[in-house]
């Protein structure tokens, strides 16, 4: 739809897909999608950011202070507290990459975010494979071809981490730690 140099000196390339296929209607209608889209994944994550830790915390793996709800049932603090930390762990992260001497340039800065968030998304997914791997063979109830089957998707979700973490390139890990 749209040519490769296009795409690569763009950095609205969905939008740009848009207005070439349904003109200027279609530029705006799938920027405003992205819009909408964006805004339903910071939703989930602000969710998630609370229930997560809060789970955790009523299971005794956290911190009773994660287990903290508000008037309106909300686990608060772990939603403050996750929000916080994303925020010093991203912007340790710009400072980083700045520091490397490439510059507050708008485009670096979202290459740097988005793979320092990919490289956040992926290490808790990487601890659960390895965690049910863990849990599988701690279990003596499962023999044989059992725990072959058990093991095949959180083996393959290991790996995936992995390839996706070495992906995310060794500054971004520098700069997501």
């Amino acid at each position: 739809v749209l040519p490769a140099s296009q795409l690569a000196s763009g950095t609205t390339a969905f939008a740009d897909a848009g207005k070439s296929m349904w003109g200027n209607a279609g530029y705006y209608a799938v920027g405003f999608a992205g819009v909408v889209s964006t805004l339903g994944a910071l939703s989930g994550f602000t969710l998630l950011n609370g229930q997560v830790p809060f789970a955790a915390a009523a299971d005794k793996l956290f911190p009773k202070s994660f287990a903290l709800k508000n008037k309106f049932d909300a686990p608060w603090f772990g939603i403050v507290a996750s929000g916080v930390l994303i925020s010093i762990f991203m912007g340790g992260g710009y400072v980083y990459i700045i520091m490397q001497g490439k510059g507050a340039t708008t485009g670096v800065l979202n290459t740097a975010s988005f793979l320092i968030a990919t490289l956040t998304t992926v290490l808790p997914y990487a601890f659960c494979a390895i965690a049910e791997i863990i849990l599988v063979f701690s279990k003596r109830e499962f023999s044989g071809r059992r725990v072959g089957k058990l093991l095949i998707i959180p083996t393959i979700a290991f790996l995936y981490s992995l390839y996706i973490i070495y992906g995310s390139g060794s500054k971004s890990i520098v700069a997501g730690f």
